[in-house]
């Protein structure tokens, strides 16, 4: 009876396995064969972006009508032209130095060359030679601006008081030159300030039109007229109001009065 009992036992275990094994598919076994499917899904769009670029590259290809293609750069084999150094600008030769010591002196009072004009009166150059019209170092000292080479002049013995033909004075000149220094010495020396000469007038005038107020100034504080005409007519007020030299139109007369 035992054994009959345990045999209807096994064999309903039995029974239950077969139908164990009959039963549809768990969801986990579902799942696997579509987890096997997902990774090729998953791929398909890197393929499809290894595929875009080439698409995406497409358009660039194709040029419009008439459109140039920009060439591409050529890398220049050339080397970079060295850097050149400036090169001074050549001096002008000087002018060769005149055997006649008259001329020598002159041409190195024209240039303003003090030591050159020391040598060259130390050698025996007469300082007041003159020139055409009586002009004289010291006048062309003067009305070139030289001032130490006017004193030196006027140190070896120049004359201060020489007239040219025309009546210009040393001081006119000094004036017209703005030698400030040496128009007081000519001042001091006796050279007459109302001295007119045939063209510009007095020394007053020759300072009106160079433009020096500070000879201006030593000219009216040492009394010179202020009243006194050109050739033309004009008063040193009246030049300088010509000449566009308002400092020196103020120092003569603001009002007018001695234009």
């Amino acid at each position: 009876m035992k054994y009959a009992k345990l045999l209807c036992v096994v064999l309903g275990l039995m029974l239950a396995g077969l139908g164990c094994k009959k039963q549809e598919p768990t969801q986990a076994q579902q799942s696997a064969p579509q987890a096997e499917k997902e990774p090729t899904a998953a791929l398909e769009p890197a393929r499809q972006a290894e595929k875009e670029p080439a698409e995406a590259l497409e358009p660039a290809k194709q040029t419009k009508p008439g459109s140039l293609t920009r060439p591409a750069p050529v890398e220049s084999t050339k080397e970079p032209a060295k850097q050149t150094t400036a090169t001074k600008p050549a001096e002008r030769p000087k002018p060769p130095e005149p055997a006649d010591p008259k001329a020598a002196l002159l041409q190195a009072v024209d240039g303003g060359d003090l030591d050159k004009v020391e040598a060259v009166i130390a050698a025996g150059a007469d300082v007041d030679a003159t020139s055409t019209g009586g002009f004289t170092n010291l006048h062309l000292a003067l009305i070139r601006g030289h001032e130490e080479v006017a004193a030196l002049l006027i140190a070896n013995g120049a004359d201060t008081h020489a007239k040219m033909t025309n009546g210009t004075t040393p001081l006119h000149f000094a004036a017209m030159g703005g030698c400030k220094r040496i128009a007081e010495f000519l001042i001091d020396d006796g050279s007459d300030m109302n001295a007119q000469d045939q063209t510009q007038g007095t020394p007053l005038h020759f300072a009106a039109l160079g433009g020096h107020a500070e000879v201006i100034e030593l000219l009216v504080a040492k009394g010179a007229d202020l009243t006194a005409t050109n050739p033309r007519g004009q008063t040193a007020l009246a030049i300088a109001k010509q000449r566009g030299h308002t400092e020196i139109y103020e120092l003569l007369g603001p009002d007018g009065t001695h234009e």
